[in-house]
């Protein structure tokens, strides 16, 4: 498609996102979900690779759009009578609060220690989706419209998951698919956290064909991770499983479905160690058996290419985080060491390393402080809850998040777009989940004349 085409497109469907925002916030959050991966995907100047030092057109788009919904947010918070808060919105909204100030502090300190304003704002773009919490808590208000908002994550989220594991499969096998597989990868995160309920579903569900449907879909899961020949992926999906088996407990810990899990991941785990051993012969291929051997010998996993330009990577970042530990270095401030994969890259392989890099240790503890805020409130939603809906997203999102947060090691999810929309869009409404009818009912008509334009807000 033609550049000017596309940027006509992007800029008409902007404008229809914008005037949604207008006519009422609430829809206007369907809208600003739907369109990150339309405007930062394959097509918009490099977003699949994260290599392009240029802020795209269709990028800047998006993130005026993201910031005017937010704004009209805070003018409708402003200029209307407070109504009365969910229980459980404080415990988010003071991380998240902290966190959006010091991603400010990190803008300034990208400046002072020599980084490009347009390369801040495209390192910026990868956090502001974890502030997403700030306007959901006071724009979902009832469980019904917490479940529509869950309804639209997984409508959107498994088909571009599904694409996008299928290219990357292929790629890893050396495959020639076609990019536009990956087109709105972005989106694959949306299905993380209905993965993760799943799980839970799998071992507590009361009626047989729903258990069944939930284990098929685990079982397809496990075996595209074991062919996928990403290390990643499959050492994710033990991850999952044993969270799963962690935290269920409290909704079916005396059922027999819930000891599946530790069964099933032993088979896994036994099944690959006699394939690599020789033993027997899964349908793997060598690019799959040769990432899998790295696992069981230490010195072949250092020798690894991958993990040679890791560590190399994770040099040249604690490099830069000695520079200024306690508050960081700022956004903006790519890889421009020649000798390093990928060459000038804002996206890095430890999140955690590229965090400290960034916002020091105060940031990172604020970033720890919002996760763990989040971890702590699902798992009172999964344990308490009087709805069954509830406790299976509640301990969905644990059994998302923690294999992501320790993922982040070596897969860098803290700086993942569709990652970040994710974790705030979810934390802002699971208070909404647990609310009961009455209170919602109260809160709706307390908060109605949020929900309006800003400026009917202004006029009341």
């Amino acid at each position: 498609m033609p550049k000017f085409d596309l940027y006509f497109l992007y800029i008409a469907l902007s404008m229809v996102v914008l005037l949604v925002i207008l006519i009422n916030l609430y829809w206007g959050t369907y809208f600003i979900i739907l369109a990150q991966p339309l405007f930062i995907s394959v097509l918009s100047e490099g977003a699949m690779s994260g290599m392009t030092t240029t802020v795209g057109v269709s990028k800047v788009i998006y993130g005026v759009l993201f910031a005017l919904w937010f704004m009209a947010w805070g003018l409708s918070r402003g200029f209307s009578r407070k109504g009365k808060q969910p229980a459980l919105a404080p415990s988010m909204a003071a991380p998240a609060l902290a966190l959006g100030g010091y991603l400010g502090v990190a803008i300034l300190l990208g400046l002072v220690y020599g980084a490009n304003f347009g390369d801040i704002i495209r390192d910026l773009s990868q956090y502001v989706g974890y502030l997403a919490v700030l306007p959901l808590l006071d724009l979902v208000r009832t469980p019904r419209q917490a479940k529509n908002l869950i309804f639209f994550l997984a409508l959107v989220g498994l088909p571009t998951y599904l694409l996008t594991t299928i290219w990357g499969i292929g790629a890893k096998q050396r495959l020639d698919l076609s990019p536009a597989l990956v087109m709105f990868q972005f989106a694959g995160q949306y299905w993380g956290p209905i993965e993760g309920a799943i799980w839970a579903v799998a071992v507590s569900f009361p009626g047989l064909a729903g258990q069944i449907s939930a284990w098929l879909w685990l079982v397809l899961e496990g075996g595209m991770s074991i062919i996928s020949g990403y290390r990643h992926k499959l050492l994710m999906f033990i991850l999952a499983a044993l969270t799963a088996f962690m935290v269920s407990g409290t909704l079916a810990r005396r059922r027999l479905a819930r000891y599946l899990i530790p069964v099933i991941l032993s088979l896994m785990i036994v099944a690959i160690m006699a394939d690599l051993s020789g033993m027997i012969n899964l349908p793997l291929t060598d690019v799959t058996r040769d990432r899998y051997s790295t696992l069981l010998s230490g010195k072949k996993f250092q020798q690894d290419d991958s993990m040679q330009g890791r560590f190399q990577e994770a040099q040249w970042l604690l490099k830069k985080f000695w520079q200024n530990p306690v508050t960081g270095i700022g956004l903006g401030h790519g890889a421009g060491d020649p000798t390093l994969p990928g060459g000038y890259n804002f996206v890095y392989h430890n999140g955690y390393h590229a965090s400290l890099m960034k916002f020091g240790v105060i940031g990172s503890l604020i970033f720890a402080w919002y996760f763990l805020a989040l971890l702590r409130q699902a798992l009172a939603i999964g344990r308490r809850a009087d709805n069954y809906f509830a406790r299976v997203i509640g301990l969905g999102l644990v059994v998302w998040l923690i294999p992501a947060l320790i993922g982040s090691f070596w897969v860098n999810f803290f700086s993942n777009r569709g990652f970040a929309l994710t974790v705030g869009v979810m934390a802002g409404l699971l208070p909404a989940l647990v609310l009961s009818p009455q209170e919602a009912a109260a809160d709706t008509r307390q908060a109605a004349a949020k929900v309006v334009t800003p400026a009917l807000a202004i006029r009341k």
